[in-house]
C-alpha cells in the first residue's frame, strides 16, 4: 500500500488528525479498505467508479457536511467492487474535487483528499474525508441556485425547510427553545398559573422560594423593552400552543396495522411525559414478584429505560418540524420511540457518554427538577436496565428524519449480537491496531487528533464488544482484534 504525501494531492482544510509526519496518512490499510468495501454504502460512505458530474457528487459531500461527516471512495463500483484508476486519472480526480469544492460549495466544506495503491498492478483508488461542518447548513451553489443536502441511509436527500432551519441553528451555536415566543400580538408575557406551574416541581426538587428570577436565570423568561416575556421553552413546558404532539398507539402483531389503541397529547411537555407513562404501563404486560416481602411490580420493558428514551425525544426533538409528532409505538416483539430531527453526534459518541443538547433550555429545567440525571448517561442507563432484567441492548439509529430508539422484549440474545454498531472512530482506531499491534494510547491519541481519555473510552467500548483484546505473549503486551467479530459488527452498519 502507498500513500501519497502532500507534494502529490490537492489537500485542503483537513482533520489535525490526519497529519503525520511531512505529508497527510490516510487512516486506512489494505485490510482496513477491503472491510470497507465489504460493508459497502451506508450513511456515511459512498462509492463511485469514476467521477461523475459536479453536482451528482457534491451534493453527496454537502450532504456528508450537514450530517456527521463521511468518506467518498471513487474508483470502487456501486457493489463494492475495486475498479481502480491509473495514476494519472487520481491526480486528476483530487485536482478535480478541489477545485469543485472550492467553486460550488457554500461555505466551503471541510475536506482531505488521499490517493491509494492496492496491489502491484498500479491501480488506485482517491479517498474524500468530509469532515461535518462548523458553519451549518451548507449549500451546492450553481448560479442563483443553491441546494442544501442531507444524509439520511446510505441515500442523499434535500433538506426541508425545518431541517435546514435546524442546521441553522446548529451553526450559529442556538438552541430553539432560547428566542422569544412570539404570538399574533408579539410577544407574549408569563401567565401566573403557567409561572406556578413550573415553580411547583422546582419546588418538590428541592429548591427553596423559587421566583420569578429563576426562571430568568434559566432562561424561561427574558426582557423586551423591560417587559418581561416568555421564551419558546416556556411555552412548550406549559401552554404548547404550536401544538407539538405526542402521539401513543398500540398495535396488534409486530407490523403497524392493526390498531388496538391510539391516544394524542398536546399538553406542555410534562403533560406530556405523564401521559405517555400512563399509556405505557396500561399496555405492557407487568408481573408481580415478591422481594423481601414486599410486592414489586416488573414490566416487560424497565419502565425506567422507556422514560429515559421518552424525555430525551422530547428534549432532543426538532421543534421546527411543526406538523411531526413524537412516536410511542408497542408491538407484540418490541416498543419503538420516534423523535423527529437529525442526530447530533455520532451514535459511537453517545455510548460512551458524550451528549449535544438540541433544546438546552428545556434540559436545564428538566435537570433541575430531577426528570434528567447526569447529562449523557441516558441512553447507558436504558442499555444497563434492559441487561439487568436480561434483555438485548435498545437499538438507537436515524430512520429518515427521525431518530428512533427501539426496545426488544424477550430473552436476550448473544450478548455479541445485541452490541450497538461500531462507529467511525472506533473502526480506524481498531484499524490502526491491526497495522501496529504495538501502538499505543499517547500514538493513538495523536494520530487520532483526539485526547487519550477519548481514546481510553474507546479501548474499553471495544474491549465490552469482544472485538479488542491484549496480546500478552508479546514481550511488553499488544493488541489483539477479532478481525471476524470485527467483519459481523461493522456489516450491520
Amino acid at each position: 500500500m502507498r500513500f501519497i504525501t502532500s507534494q502529490d494531492i490537492t489537500v485542503t482544510e483537513h482533520d489535525p488528525f490526519m497529519k503525520h509526519g511531512n505529508g497527510f496518512e490516510s487512516m486506512l490499510s489494505e485490510s482496513g479498505f477491503n472491510s470497507l468495501l465489504s460493508v459497502g454504502e451506508g450513511f456515511n460512505v459512498e462509492f463511485k467508479q469514476v467521477l461523475p458530474n459536479e453536482r451528482k457528487y457534491l451534493k453527496t459531500l454537502v450532504a456528508f457536511s450537514n450530517c456527521l461527516g463521511g468518506r467518498m471512495i471513487i474508483g470502487v463500483s456501486d457493489s463494492g467492487v475495486f475498479i481502480g484508476l491509473d495514476y494519472d486519472e487520481a491526480e486528476s480526480v483530487c485536482e478535480k474535487v478541489s477545485s469543485d469544492i472550492a467553486s460550488f460549495t457554500d461555505p466551503q466544506i471541510m475536506f482531505d483528499t488521499n490517493i491509494m495503491s492496492l496491489g502491484d498492478d498500479g491501480r488506485y483508488a482517491v479517498i474524500v474525508d468530509v469532515f461535518e461542518g462548523r458553519a451549518k447548513p451548507y449549500y451546492l451553489v450553481e448560479g442563483s441556485r443553491r441546494d442544501c443536502y442531507i444524509r439520511q441511509g446510505r441515500n442523499t436527500y434535500p433538506a426541508c425547510e425545518a431541517i435546514i432551519r435546524d442546521l441553522v441553528l446548529e451553526g450559529r451555536n442556538c438552541s430553539y427553545d432560547s428566542f422569544n415566543y412570539v404570538g399574533g400580538t408579539g410577544p407574549i408575557s408569563p401567565d401566573e398559573g403557567d409561572v406556578e406551574r413550573l415553580m411547583e416541581p422546582l419546588r418538590r426538587s428541592g429548591m427553596v422560594d423559587p421566583s420569578i428570577s429563576d426562571l430568568i436565570n434559566m432562561g424561561l423568561i427574558t426582557s423586551i423593552d423591560g417587559k418581561m416575556c416568555i421564551t419558546r421553552g416556556f411555552d412548550i413546558l406549559t401552554r404548547n400552543r404550536d401544538r407539538h404532539k405526542l402521539d401513543c398507539a398500540l398495535f396488534k402483531g409486530t407490523d403497524k396495522i392493526d390498531v388496538l389503541d391510539s391516544k394524542i397529547s398536546e399538553g406542555g411537555l410534562l403533560e406530556q411525559i405523564d401521559f405517555c407513562m400512563r399509556f405505557i404501563r396500561m399496555n405492557l404486560r407487568c408481573e408481580y414478584r415478591i422481594v423481601d416481602f414486599v410486592r414489586e411490580e416488573v414490566y416487560e420493558i424497565p419502565l425506567v429505560a422507556i422514560r429515559e428514551a421518552v424525555v430525551n425525544a422530547l428534549v432532543h426533538r426538532s421543534y421546527n418540524i411543526n406538523d411531526s409528532s413524537v412516536f410511542v409505538t408497542i408491538l407484540d416483539d418490541r416498543v419503538e420511540v420516534e423523535s423527529p430531527g437529525l442526530m447530533r453526534i455520532p451514535l459511537e459518541d453517545v455510548m460512551m457518554g458524550l451528549t449535544k443538547t438540541r433544546n438546552r433550555i428545556i434540559a436545564d429545567y428538566l435537570h433541575r427538577i430531577g426528570y434528567i440525571e447526569n447529562r449523557g448517561t441516558g441512553f447507558r442507563r436504558m442499555v444497563r436496565e434492559c441487561r439487568r432484567q436480561g434483555l438485548k441492548d435498545p437499538l438507537v439509529e436515524q430512520v429518515g428524519e427521525n431518530v428512533r430508539v427501539t426496545f426488544f422484549k424477550g430473552p436476550k440474545c448473544d450478548p455479541k449480537e445485541s452490541l450497538p454498531n461500531l462507529g467511525t472512530r472506533e473502526l480506524k482506531m481498531l484499524m490502526l491496531m491491526i497495522e501496529d499491534a504495538d501502538i499505543s494510547n499517547s500514538q493513538l491519541a495523536e494520530r487520532m487528533g483526539c485526547s487519550k481519555v477519548y481514546i481510553s473510552k474507546m479501548i474499553r467500548n471495544a474491549k465490552n464488544r469482544g472485538v479488542l483484546s491484549r496480546d500478552e505473549t508479546l514481550r511488553s503486551g499488544g493488541w489483539n482484534v477479532d478481525s471476524e467479530l470485527l467483519s459481523r459488527l461493522s456489516r450491520r452498519r
